[in-house]
Protein backbone atom coordinates (compact mmCIF):
# COMPACT_ATOMS: atom_id res chain seq x y z
CA UNK A 1 0.00 0.00 0.00
CA UNK A 2 2.63 2.57 0.59
CA UNK A 3 4.60 1.59 -2.67
CA UNK A 4 2.64 4.71 -4.59
CA UNK A 5 3.37 6.84 -1.70
CA UNK A 6 7.26 6.12 -2.19
CA UNK A 7 7.46 5.78 -6.00
CA UNK A 8 5.18 8.73 -6.92
CA UNK A 9 8.02 11.33 -7.49
CA UNK A 10 9.96 8.97 -9.85
CA UNK A 11 6.92 8.28 -11.23
CA UNK A 12 6.30 11.69 -12.23
CA UNK A 13 9.41 13.08 -13.42
CA UNK A 14 10.04 9.99 -15.37
CA UNK A 15 6.56 10.95 -17.53
CA UNK A 16 7.37 13.96 -17.85
CA UNK A 17 10.59 13.48 -18.76
CA UNK A 18 9.87 10.51 -21.68
CA UNK A 19 7.31 13.45 -22.75
CA UNK A 20 9.81 16.42 -23.07
CA UNK A 21 12.29 13.88 -25.14
CA UNK A 22 9.60 12.57 -26.96
CA UNK A 23 7.48 15.21 -29.02
CA UNK A 24 7.71 18.70 -30.52
CA UNK A 25 4.57 19.96 -29.05
CA UNK A 26 2.96 21.56 -25.59
CA UNK A 27 2.01 18.99 -23.40
CA UNK A 28 0.62 20.13 -19.99
CA UNK A 29 -1.26 17.48 -17.76
CA UNK A 30 -3.08 18.54 -14.24
CA UNK A 31 -2.28 15.41 -11.97
CA UNK A 32 -0.73 12.22 -11.76
CA UNK A 33 -2.18 9.73 -9.54
CA UNK A 34 -0.75 6.59 -8.54
CA UNK A 35 -2.85 3.82 -6.81
CA UNK A 36 -2.45 -0.25 -6.32
CA UNK A 37 -6.35 -0.30 -6.21
CA UNK A 38 -7.01 -0.17 -8.96
CA UNK A 39 -5.57 -2.92 -10.71
CA UNK A 40 -4.51 -4.90 -7.76
CA UNK A 41 -1.82 -6.07 -6.86
CA UNK A 42 -0.61 -4.13 -10.18
CA UNK A 43 -0.11 -0.37 -9.79
CA UNK A 44 -1.93 1.98 -12.30
CA UNK A 45 -0.47 5.63 -13.38
CA UNK A 46 -3.20 7.59 -14.13
CA UNK A 47 -2.19 10.87 -15.71
CA UNK A 48 -5.40 13.56 -15.85
CA UNK A 49 -6.46 16.40 -17.95
CA UNK A 50 -3.74 15.79 -20.62
CA UNK A 51 -3.75 18.41 -23.47
CA UNK A 52 -1.39 18.17 -26.37
CA UNK A 53 -0.85 21.73 -28.17
CA UNK A 54 0.87 21.98 -32.09
CA UNK A 55 3.73 24.67 -32.52
CA UNK A 56 4.97 26.37 -35.32
CA UNK A 57 2.16 26.30 -38.13
CA UNK A 58 -0.34 24.28 -35.79
CA UNK A 59 0.05 26.90 -33.15
CA UNK A 60 -3.29 27.63 -32.09
CA UNK A 61 -4.27 24.24 -32.65
CA UNK A 62 -5.36 21.58 -30.21
CA UNK A 63 -4.15 17.96 -31.54
CA UNK A 64 -5.48 15.88 -28.49
CA UNK A 65 -7.17 16.34 -25.08
CA UNK A 66 -7.32 13.29 -22.69
CA UNK A 67 -9.23 12.88 -19.74
CA UNK A 68 -6.66 9.78 -18.54
CA UNK A 69 -4.68 7.77 -19.37
CA UNK A 70 -4.17 4.86 -16.76
CA UNK A 71 -1.19 2.81 -17.44
CA UNK A 72 -0.87 -0.47 -15.46
CA UNK A 73 2.85 -1.64 -14.33
CA UNK A 74 3.57 -4.55 -12.92
CA UNK A 75 4.77 -4.14 -9.16
CA UNK A 76 7.88 -5.74 -8.80
CA UNK A 77 9.13 -3.93 -11.46
CA UNK A 78 8.49 -0.38 -10.10
CA UNK A 79 10.08 -1.84 -6.83
CA UNK A 80 12.62 -3.25 -8.40
CA UNK A 81 13.39 0.13 -10.69
CA UNK A 82 15.38 -1.33 -13.20
CA UNK A 83 12.21 -1.17 -15.96
CA UNK A 84 8.92 -0.58 -15.74
CA UNK A 85 6.96 -2.96 -17.52
CA UNK A 86 3.85 -2.13 -18.96
CA UNK A 87 0.81 -4.25 -19.00
CA UNK A 88 -2.20 -2.43 -19.77
CA UNK A 89 -3.22 0.74 -21.03
CA UNK A 90 -6.38 2.41 -20.85
CA UNK A 91 -7.33 5.94 -22.94
CA UNK A 92 -10.44 8.02 -21.17
CA UNK A 93 -12.68 10.83 -22.70
CA UNK A 94 -10.71 11.60 -25.64
CA UNK A 95 -10.80 14.55 -28.46
CA UNK A 96 -8.35 14.46 -31.31
CA UNK A 97 -8.48 16.94 -33.84
CA UNK A 98 -5.79 15.46 -36.68
CA UNK A 99 -5.24 18.26 -39.77
CA UNK A 100 -3.32 17.86 -42.63
CA UNK A 101 -2.82 21.23 -44.79
CA UNK A 102 -2.75 21.21 -48.16
CA UNK A 103 1.41 20.79 -48.71
CA UNK A 104 0.52 17.45 -46.74
CA UNK A 105 2.24 18.70 -43.28
CA UNK A 106 0.50 17.05 -40.50
CA UNK A 107 -0.34 18.22 -36.75
CA UNK A 108 -0.02 14.78 -35.37
CA UNK A 109 3.32 14.78 -36.90
CA UNK A 110 5.37 15.90 -33.28
CA UNK A 111 7.66 12.92 -32.68
CA UNK A 112 11.19 14.59 -32.65
CA UNK A 113 13.48 12.35 -35.23
CA UNK A 114 16.86 10.58 -33.61
CA UNK A 115 20.06 12.48 -33.99
CA UNK A 116 21.48 9.66 -35.64
CA UNK A 117 21.06 9.23 -39.47
CA UNK A 118 21.51 5.48 -39.36
CA UNK A 119 19.23 3.16 -37.48
CA UNK A 120 21.23 1.02 -34.73
CA UNK A 121 19.25 -1.92 -33.22
CA UNK A 122 17.37 -0.91 -29.86
CA UNK A 123 19.34 -1.43 -26.48
CA UNK A 124 16.53 -2.74 -24.38
CA UNK A 125 18.70 -2.83 -21.54
CA UNK A 126 18.95 0.94 -21.57
CA UNK A 127 15.27 1.27 -21.89
CA UNK A 128 13.37 2.57 -18.69
CA UNK A 129 10.19 0.65 -20.45
CA UNK A 130 9.37 -2.53 -21.10
CA UNK A 131 6.27 -3.96 -23.12
CA UNK A 132 4.43 -6.40 -21.55
CA UNK A 133 0.88 -5.47 -22.96
CA UNK A 134 -1.64 -7.77 -22.71
CA UNK A 135 -4.82 -5.59 -22.83
CA UNK A 136 -5.79 -2.03 -24.40
CA UNK A 137 -8.78 0.31 -24.21
CA UNK A 138 -10.01 3.40 -25.87
CA UNK A 139 -13.07 4.98 -24.01
CA UNK A 140 -15.25 7.47 -25.27
CA UNK A 141 -13.31 9.05 -27.70
CA UNK A 142 -14.36 11.84 -30.77
CA UNK A 143 -12.01 12.07 -34.03
CA UNK A 144 -12.25 14.80 -36.45
CA UNK A 145 -9.96 14.06 -39.39
CA UNK A 146 -9.43 17.09 -42.08
CA UNK A 147 -7.00 16.25 -44.42
CA UNK A 148 -6.85 19.46 -46.92
CA UNK A 149 -4.10 17.99 -49.28
CA UNK A 150 -6.13 14.64 -49.94
CA UNK A 151 -10.03 16.38 -50.02
CA UNK A 152 -11.14 14.11 -46.66
CA UNK A 153 -12.93 14.76 -44.11
CA UNK A 154 -14.06 12.22 -41.06
CA UNK A 155 -15.94 12.13 -37.89
CA UNK A 156 -15.98 10.03 -35.45
CA UNK A 157 -18.00 10.12 -32.38
CA UNK A 158 -18.18 8.54 -29.10
CA UNK A 159 -16.06 5.45 -30.34
CA UNK A 160 -14.98 2.90 -27.95
CA UNK A 161 -12.54 0.23 -28.57
CA UNK A 162 -10.71 -2.75 -26.51
CA UNK A 163 -7.88 -5.17 -27.66
CA UNK A 164 -5.88 -7.80 -26.31
CA UNK A 165 -3.74 -10.47 -27.13
CA UNK A 166 -0.02 -11.21 -25.84
CA UNK A 167 2.18 -8.28 -27.27
CA UNK A 168 5.42 -9.93 -26.07
CA UNK A 169 5.31 -12.71 -28.64
CA UNK A 170 6.54 -11.94 -32.30
CA UNK A 171 3.37 -13.87 -33.44
CA UNK A 172 0.19 -13.31 -31.85
CA UNK A 173 -3.38 -13.14 -32.16
CA UNK A 174 -4.96 -9.77 -31.59
CA UNK A 175 -9.12 -9.76 -30.56
CA UNK A 176 -10.52 -6.39 -30.80
CA UNK A 177 -14.09 -4.89 -30.69
CA UNK A 178 -14.97 -1.26 -31.62
CA UNK A 179 -18.28 0.77 -31.52
CA UNK A 180 -18.83 3.70 -33.45
CA UNK A 181 -22.15 6.24 -32.06
CA UNK A 182 -21.50 8.16 -35.54
CA UNK A 183 -19.31 7.88 -38.30
CA UNK A 184 -19.28 10.21 -41.14
CA UNK A 185 -16.75 10.30 -44.54
CA UNK A 186 -16.99 12.71 -46.51
CA UNK A 187 -14.49 13.34 -49.71
CA UNK A 188 -14.36 16.56 -51.78
CA UNK A 189 -17.35 17.73 -50.18
CA UNK A 190 -19.34 14.74 -50.82
CA UNK A 191 -20.76 12.29 -47.76
CA UNK A 192 -20.52 8.73 -48.43
CA UNK A 193 -21.29 8.10 -44.82
CA UNK A 194 -23.43 10.37 -42.66
CA UNK A 195 -23.85 9.67 -39.01
CA UNK A 196 -23.29 5.81 -39.90
CA UNK A 197 -23.41 3.41 -36.41
CA UNK A 198 -20.81 1.27 -37.11
CA UNK A 199 -19.59 -1.93 -35.54
CA UNK A 200 -16.74 -4.03 -36.03
CA UNK A 201 -15.35 -7.53 -34.00
CA UNK A 202 -12.37 -8.30 -36.05
CA UNK A 203 -9.46 -10.97 -34.67
CA UNK A 204 -6.03 -10.21 -36.79
CA UNK A 205 -3.59 -13.00 -36.98
CA UNK A 206 0.13 -10.90 -36.37
CA UNK A 207 3.73 -11.81 -37.28
CA UNK A 208 6.11 -8.77 -36.12
CA UNK A 209 8.64 -10.38 -37.81
CA UNK A 210 7.90 -10.43 -41.43
CA UNK A 211 4.91 -7.45 -40.43
CA UNK A 212 2.03 -9.42 -41.53
CA UNK A 213 -1.34 -8.99 -40.60
CA UNK A 214 -3.85 -10.99 -41.23
CA UNK A 215 -7.72 -10.69 -40.76
CA UNK A 216 -9.60 -13.71 -39.32
CA UNK A 217 -13.47 -14.01 -38.79
CA UNK A 218 -14.28 -10.60 -39.03
CA UNK A 219 -17.70 -8.51 -39.06
CA UNK A 220 -18.53 -4.94 -39.96
CA UNK A 221 -21.68 -3.86 -39.50
CA UNK A 222 -22.70 0.26 -40.85
CA UNK A 223 -26.64 0.82 -39.74
CA UNK A 224 -28.56 -2.22 -40.74
CA UNK A 225 -25.41 -3.61 -43.66
CA UNK A 226 -23.93 -6.69 -42.70
CA UNK A 227 -20.34 -6.96 -43.56
CA UNK A 228 -17.72 -9.90 -43.96
CA UNK A 229 -13.87 -8.58 -44.16
CA UNK A 230 -11.26 -10.89 -44.81
CA UNK A 231 -7.68 -10.16 -46.20
CA UNK A 232 -4.22 -9.48 -45.34
CA UNK A 233 -1.60 -6.55 -44.95
CA UNK A 234 1.67 -7.00 -44.83
CA UNK A 235 4.71 -4.44 -44.93
CA UNK A 236 8.05 -6.12 -46.05
CA UNK A 237 10.43 -2.86 -45.84
CA UNK A 238 9.49 1.10 -44.86
CA UNK A 239 7.87 1.79 -48.08
CA UNK A 240 5.52 -0.53 -49.33
CA UNK A 241 2.29 -2.20 -48.30
CA UNK A 242 0.97 -5.18 -49.77
CA UNK A 243 -2.77 -5.29 -49.73
CA UNK A 244 -5.48 -7.86 -50.47
CA UNK A 245 -8.89 -7.28 -48.48
CA UNK A 246 -12.77 -8.56 -49.74
CA UNK A 247 -15.71 -7.45 -48.39
CA UNK A 248 -19.00 -8.53 -49.23
CA UNK A 249 -22.32 -8.51 -47.83
CA UNK A 250 -23.46 -11.51 -44.99
CA UNK A 251 -27.24 -10.35 -45.97
CA UNK A 252 -28.95 -9.80 -48.62
CA UNK A 253 -31.68 -8.19 -47.47
CA UNK A 254 -32.65 -4.73 -49.21
CA UNK A 255 -33.48 -3.21 -46.32
CA UNK A 256 -30.17 -3.55 -44.85
CA UNK A 257 -28.40 -1.61 -47.77
CA UNK A 258 -31.15 0.95 -47.44
CA UNK A 259 -30.16 1.73 -43.98
CA UNK A 260 -27.16 3.75 -44.98
CA UNK A 261 -29.56 6.58 -45.87
CA UNK A 262 -30.01 8.31 -42.49
CA UNK A 263 -33.45 9.89 -43.51
CA UNK A 264 -34.53 6.44 -43.91
CA UNK A 265 -32.72 4.86 -40.72
CA UNK A 266 -33.42 7.64 -38.03
CA UNK A 267 -36.95 8.05 -39.44
CA UNK A 268 -39.07 4.80 -38.07
CA UNK A 269 -36.55 2.17 -39.61
CA UNK A 270 -37.86 -1.11 -37.66
CA UNK A 271 -41.06 -0.53 -38.99
CA UNK A 272 -40.40 -0.11 -42.71
CA UNK A 273 -41.96 -2.46 -44.89
CA UNK A 274 -39.27 -3.89 -47.68
CA UNK A 275 -38.47 -6.18 -50.22
CA UNK A 276 -36.09 -7.19 -53.10
CA UNK A 277 -32.26 -8.47 -52.43
CA UNK A 278 -28.72 -6.56 -53.08
CA UNK A 279 -25.39 -8.01 -53.38
CA UNK A 280 -22.06 -5.88 -52.71
CA UNK A 281 -18.45 -6.99 -52.92
CA UNK A 282 -15.42 -4.90 -53.08
CA UNK A 283 -11.98 -6.00 -53.67
CA UNK A 284 -8.46 -4.21 -53.34
CA UNK A 285 -5.70 -6.11 -54.09
CA UNK A 286 -1.61 -4.88 -55.12
CA UNK A 287 0.84 -2.59 -53.77
CA UNK A 288 0.30 0.74 -52.30
CA UNK A 289 3.16 3.14 -52.08
CA UNK A 290 4.16 7.15 -52.83
CA UNK A 291 3.56 6.39 -56.37
CA UNK A 292 1.94 3.14 -56.63
CA UNK A 293 -2.22 2.37 -55.72
CA UNK A 294 -3.48 -1.31 -55.33
CA UNK A 295 -6.52 -1.99 -57.49
CA UNK A 296 -9.66 -1.49 -56.64
CA UNK A 297 -13.37 -2.73 -57.84
CA UNK A 298 -16.44 -2.59 -56.21
CA UNK A 299 -20.14 -4.24 -57.75
CA UNK A 300 -23.52 -3.48 -56.39
CA UNK A 301 -26.72 -5.27 -57.66
CA UNK A 302 -30.27 -4.31 -56.53
CA UNK A 303 -33.78 -6.31 -57.73
CA UNK A 304 -37.09 -5.80 -57.30
CA UNK A 305 -36.53 -3.16 -54.40
CA UNK A 306 -39.48 -1.91 -52.58
CA UNK A 307 -39.89 0.56 -49.82
CA UNK A 308 -43.15 1.76 -47.95
CA UNK A 309 -43.51 3.58 -44.73
CA UNK A 310 -45.68 1.58 -42.30
CA UNK A 311 -48.53 4.57 -42.04
CA UNK A 312 -48.77 5.43 -46.01
CA UNK A 313 -50.41 3.65 -48.34
CA UNK A 314 -48.24 3.50 -51.37
CA UNK A 315 -44.60 2.34 -51.76
CA UNK A 316 -41.55 2.95 -53.52
CA UNK A 317 -40.82 0.12 -56.23
CA UNK A 318 -39.31 -1.68 -58.82
CA UNK A 319 -36.22 -0.57 -57.14
CA UNK A 320 -33.32 -1.41 -59.53
CA UNK A 321 -29.69 -0.58 -59.80
CA UNK A 322 -26.30 -2.10 -61.27
CA UNK A 323 -22.92 -0.34 -60.45
CA UNK A 324 -19.40 -0.93 -61.18
CA UNK A 325 -16.23 0.96 -60.36
CA UNK A 326 -13.15 -0.28 -61.21
CA UNK A 327 -8.98 1.45 -60.78
CA UNK A 328 -6.53 -0.88 -61.84
CA UNK A 329 -3.21 -1.08 -60.04
CA UNK A 330 -0.91 1.78 -60.37
CA UNK A 331 -0.24 5.76 -60.48
CA UNK A 332 -3.02 6.64 -62.89
CA UNK A 333 -6.09 7.22 -61.17
CA UNK A 334 -7.44 8.64 -64.81
CA UNK A 335 -7.89 5.36 -65.74
CA UNK A 336 -10.85 4.81 -63.09
CA UNK A 337 -14.12 3.66 -64.55
CA UNK A 338 -17.48 4.32 -63.19
CA UNK A 339 -20.54 2.72 -65.21
CA UNK A 340 -24.14 3.03 -63.61
CA UNK A 341 -25.51 0.43 -65.87
CA UNK A 342 -28.81 0.61 -64.87
CA UNK A 343 -30.53 2.58 -61.63
CA UNK A 344 -34.85 2.74 -61.64
CA UNK A 345 -37.51 3.26 -59.21
CA UNK A 346 -41.42 4.17 -59.04
CA UNK A 347 -42.74 6.45 -56.77
CA UNK A 348 -46.33 6.45 -56.86
CA UNK A 349 -46.63 6.06 -60.03
CA UNK A 350 -43.56 8.28 -60.70
CA UNK A 351 -40.75 6.84 -62.86
CA UNK A 352 -37.35 8.07 -62.45
CA UNK A 353 -34.42 6.37 -64.82
CA UNK A 354 -30.79 6.92 -64.88
CA UNK A 355 -27.64 5.92 -66.90
CA UNK A 356 -23.91 6.96 -66.46
CA UNK A 357 -20.70 5.62 -68.12
CA UNK A 358 -17.52 7.94 -66.91
CA UNK A 359 -14.12 7.19 -68.55
CA UNK A 360 -11.04 9.17 -67.74
CA UNK A 361 -12.24 10.92 -65.22
CA UNK A 362 -8.90 13.50 -64.51
CA UNK A 363 -7.47 13.98 -67.57
CA UNK A 364 -10.43 14.22 -69.79
CA UNK A 365 -13.89 13.16 -68.63
CA UNK A 366 -15.42 11.39 -71.21
CA UNK A 367 -19.04 10.90 -70.17
CA UNK A 368 -22.78 9.39 -71.26
CA UNK A 369 -25.30 9.80 -69.19
CA UNK A 370 -29.59 9.73 -69.42
CA UNK A 371 -31.68 11.55 -67.22
CA UNK A 372 -35.49 10.76 -67.45
CA UNK A 373 -37.89 11.57 -64.88
CA UNK A 374 -42.07 12.33 -64.79
CA UNK A 375 -42.91 13.70 -61.12
CA UNK A 376 -46.42 14.67 -59.78
CA UNK A 377 -45.27 16.22 -56.20
CA UNK A 378 -49.03 15.79 -55.39
CA UNK A 379 -48.66 12.43 -54.98
CA UNK A 380 -45.13 11.83 -53.69
CA UNK A 381 -46.62 12.49 -49.71
CA UNK A 382 -48.49 8.87 -50.86
CA UNK A 383 -45.13 7.45 -50.21
CA UNK A 384 -42.55 9.85 -48.25
CA UNK A 385 -43.60 11.09 -44.89
CA UNK A 386 -43.63 15.00 -45.96
CA UNK A 387 -45.53 16.58 -42.74
CA UNK A 388 -45.87 19.72 -42.61
CA UNK A 389 -45.35 20.42 -46.06
CA UNK A 390 -47.66 20.80 -48.95
CA UNK A 391 -46.54 20.43 -52.59
CA UNK A 392 -47.99 20.23 -55.60
CA UNK A 393 -47.01 20.64 -59.21
CA UNK A 394 -45.55 18.19 -62.15
CA UNK A 395 -41.53 17.78 -63.02
CA UNK A 396 -40.43 16.19 -66.25
CA UNK A 397 -37.24 15.84 -67.83
CA UNK A 398 -35.13 13.87 -70.69
CA UNK A 399 -31.73 14.75 -70.44
CA UNK A 400 -28.97 13.14 -72.51
CA UNK A 401 -25.46 13.65 -72.42
CA UNK A 402 -22.37 12.19 -74.20
CA UNK A 403 -18.61 13.19 -75.44
CA UNK A 404 -15.64 14.74 -73.64
CA UNK A 405 -14.76 17.61 -71.56
CA UNK A 406 -11.90 18.52 -74.20
CA UNK A 407 -14.92 19.05 -76.89
CA UNK A 408 -16.13 22.08 -74.14
CA UNK A 409 -13.10 23.57 -73.63
CA UNK A 410 -12.39 23.91 -77.27
CA UNK A 411 -15.88 24.75 -77.99
CA UNK A 412 -16.29 22.02 -80.56
CA UNK A 413 -19.47 21.96 -79.52
CA UNK A 414 -20.94 19.43 -82.64
CA UNK A 415 -18.66 17.06 -81.17
CA UNK A 416 -20.53 16.58 -77.67
CA UNK A 417 -24.10 16.18 -77.25
CA UNK A 418 -26.55 17.67 -74.46
CA UNK A 419 -30.29 17.52 -75.23
CA UNK A 420 -32.85 17.48 -73.38
CA UNK A 421 -35.93 19.98 -71.23
CA UNK A 422 -36.69 20.08 -67.80
CA UNK A 423 -40.17 21.92 -66.99
CA UNK A 424 -41.94 22.66 -64.05
CA UNK A 425 -45.75 23.36 -64.24
CA UNK A 426 -48.27 24.59 -61.73
CA UNK A 427 -45.44 23.92 -59.03
CA UNK A 428 -46.41 24.90 -55.62
CA UNK A 429 -44.26 24.78 -51.91
CA UNK A 430 -45.45 25.73 -47.97
CA UNK A 431 -44.08 23.99 -45.24
CA UNK A 432 -42.81 24.57 -41.57
CA UNK A 433 -39.34 25.03 -42.65
CA UNK A 434 -40.30 27.12 -46.09
CA UNK A 435 -39.96 30.69 -44.83
CA UNK A 436 -42.15 32.09 -47.68
CA UNK A 437 -44.68 30.48 -49.82
CA UNK A 438 -43.33 29.94 -53.30
CA UNK A 439 -45.43 29.19 -56.44
CA UNK A 440 -43.64 28.43 -59.93
CA UNK A 441 -46.90 28.92 -62.81
CA UNK A 442 -43.96 27.45 -65.71
CA UNK A 443 -40.45 26.80 -65.89
CA UNK A 444 -38.79 25.53 -69.46
CA UNK A 445 -35.41 24.93 -69.96
CA UNK A 446 -33.94 23.89 -73.04
CA UNK A 447 -30.54 22.20 -72.84
CA UNK A 448 -27.96 22.20 -75.72
CA UNK A 449 -23.88 21.48 -75.39
CA UNK A 450 -23.29 25.55 -75.69
CA UNK A 451 -25.67 26.61 -72.83
CA UNK A 452 -29.29 25.93 -70.98
CA UNK A 453 -31.74 28.03 -72.54
CA UNK A 454 -34.46 29.21 -69.87
CA UNK A 455 -37.53 30.11 -72.18
CA UNK A 456 -39.44 31.11 -69.42
CA UNK A 457 -40.08 31.18 -65.91
CA UNK A 458 -43.11 33.01 -64.33
CA UNK A 459 -43.92 32.34 -60.61
CA UNK A 460 -44.08 34.34 -57.20
CA UNK A 461 -42.23 34.25 -54.16
CA UNK A 462 -43.75 35.50 -51.05
CA UNK A 463 -46.68 37.00 -53.21
CA UNK A 464 -44.62 39.06 -55.56
CA UNK A 465 -44.80 37.60 -59.61
CA UNK A 466 -41.58 37.09 -61.24
CA UNK A 467 -41.04 36.51 -64.80
CA UNK A 468 -37.53 35.86 -66.46
CA UNK A 469 -35.81 34.49 -68.99
CA UNK A 470 -32.27 34.03 -70.51
CA UNK A 471 -29.37 31.76 -71.33
CA UNK A 472 -27.04 30.39 -69.19
CA UNK A 473 -23.79 29.92 -71.19
CA UNK A 474 -20.37 27.43 -70.40
CA UNK A 475 -22.35 25.05 -68.13
CA UNK A 476 -20.99 21.88 -69.27
CA UNK A 477 -17.39 23.31 -68.39
CA UNK A 478 -18.87 24.47 -64.86
CA UNK A 479 -20.01 21.17 -64.11
CA UNK A 480 -17.23 18.69 -66.07
CA UNK A 481 -14.62 21.15 -65.02
CA UNK A 482 -13.38 24.11 -63.06
CA UNK A 483 -14.67 26.67 -65.44
CA UNK A 484 -16.48 29.53 -64.88
CA UNK A 485 -20.34 29.68 -65.37
CA UNK A 486 -21.99 32.89 -67.29
CA UNK A 487 -25.19 33.94 -68.43
CA UNK A 488 -27.85 36.57 -69.67
CA UNK A 489 -30.81 36.65 -67.91
CA UNK A 490 -34.00 39.27 -68.12
CA UNK A 491 -35.57 39.10 -64.90
CA UNK A 492 -39.08 41.75 -64.09
CA UNK A 493 -41.59 41.71 -61.30
CA UNK A 494 -44.07 43.76 -59.39
CA UNK A 495 -43.98 45.75 -56.74
CA UNK A 496 -41.59 43.79 -54.16
CA UNK A 497 -42.37 44.41 -50.70
CA UNK A 498 -39.13 44.27 -48.62
CA UNK A 499 -41.03 44.12 -45.35
CA UNK A 500 -41.60 40.86 -46.07
CA UNK A 501 -38.22 39.29 -45.84
CA UNK A 502 -37.62 40.98 -42.68
CA UNK A 503 -37.24 39.02 -39.32
CA UNK A 504 -40.03 39.20 -36.58
CA UNK A 505 -38.97 42.24 -34.54
CA UNK A 506 -39.13 43.93 -37.91
CA UNK A 507 -35.15 44.51 -38.54
CA UNK A 508 -33.32 43.14 -41.07
CA UNK A 509 -31.40 40.01 -39.93
CA UNK A 510 -27.73 40.78 -39.80
CA UNK A 511 -24.73 38.38 -40.87
CA UNK A 512 -22.00 38.11 -38.19
CA UNK A 513 -18.85 39.77 -39.25
CA UNK A 514 -15.28 39.48 -37.87
CA UNK A 515 -12.69 42.43 -37.78
CA UNK A 516 -10.08 39.72 -38.47
CA UNK A 517 -11.47 38.18 -41.88
CA UNK A 518 -8.77 39.78 -44.45
CA UNK A 519 -9.56 37.28 -47.23
CA UNK A 520 -10.76 39.12 -50.40
CA UNK A 521 -14.12 38.94 -52.40
CA UNK A 522 -14.58 36.46 -54.84
CA UNK A 523 -17.16 36.52 -58.03
CA UNK A 524 -20.16 34.42 -57.10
Amino acid sequence: AIVPLLFKGRLIELAQEQINNSVNAEVAFKDIDVSIFRDFPDITLGVEGISVDGVDKFKGTRLAQVGEVAIVLDILSVIKGDQLAVEDIRLLDTDLNVLVLEDGSANYDIAIPSEDDEETPEDESSSDFSLRLHNYSITNANLSYIDKSMGVDCLVKELNHQGNGDFTLSNFILETLTDIKELTVAYEGISYLSHVNTHLDAKLDIDMDKMLFILKENNLVLNGLDLGVDGSLEMPNDTDMLVDFKMASKKTEFKSLISLIPAIFLEGFEELKTSGTFNLDLKTKGTYNETNYPAFALDLQVDNGMIQYPDLPAAIKEISAKVHVEMPEGNDIDKTQVLIEKFHMDMANNPIDFYLSLLTPMSDPNVKAKLFANLDFATLKSVMPLEGYNLSGKLSSNLRMEGRYSSIEKEAYDEFQATGILALKNFSAKGDSIPYPITVDTVMFNFTPAYANLETFKGAVAGIKMESNGKIENYLGYVLGDETIKGRVNFKADVIDVNKFMTEDGEIAEETSTAEDTVPMEVI
